[in-house]
């Protein structure tokens, strides 16, 4: 896989979590999965089993897609931040988007080079926190 038309998608806002690699705009690697709780134990080697099964490495990535929301807070955080993590080590472009053609838009928005260094999540309401018991 060339570098400059490797993108990564990934969406966290849901308790069925998604990651998918597209090349030239066809999708080589994708995988659906309830991750439930565990979600921050299993993005990352998701993405990594992808790549592999792509016969790819991180370093041919060409941009980052990322679902924004809204959704659950914790869900969009880790990936949210697993998105910059993989735009920061690898200083490529990572960009969020929403609607059901989230995915169509940050493709868009890659291409045309909006993307920055960072995404931030959009929870659409604010996060229910309970109080301690104590």
């Amino acid at each position: 896989m060339a570098r400059k038309d490797t993108m990564l998608f990934i969406r966290t806002d849901a308790p069925e979590c998604e990651v998918e690699l597209r090349q030239e705009g066809k999708v080589v690697a994708s995988k659906k999965w309830l991750a439930g709780r565990d979600l921050s134990q299993q993005l990352l080697k998701v993405i990594l089993d992808q790549l592999s099964d792509a016969k790819a490495q991180p370093s041919q990535l060409s941009g980052v897609v990322f679902y924004e929301g809204p959704g659950s807070f914790t869900g969009l955080r880790i990936g949210a931040s697993v998105a910059n993590a993989f735009s920061q080590a690898l200083d490529i472009k990572c960009v969020a988007a929403g609607g059901e053609d989230w995915s169509l838009k940050g493709t868009k928005m890659l291409e045309q080079g909006s993307g920055k260094s960072f995404v931030v999540p959009v929870y659409g309401s604010l996060p229910n926190i309970t109080k301690p018991r104590k």
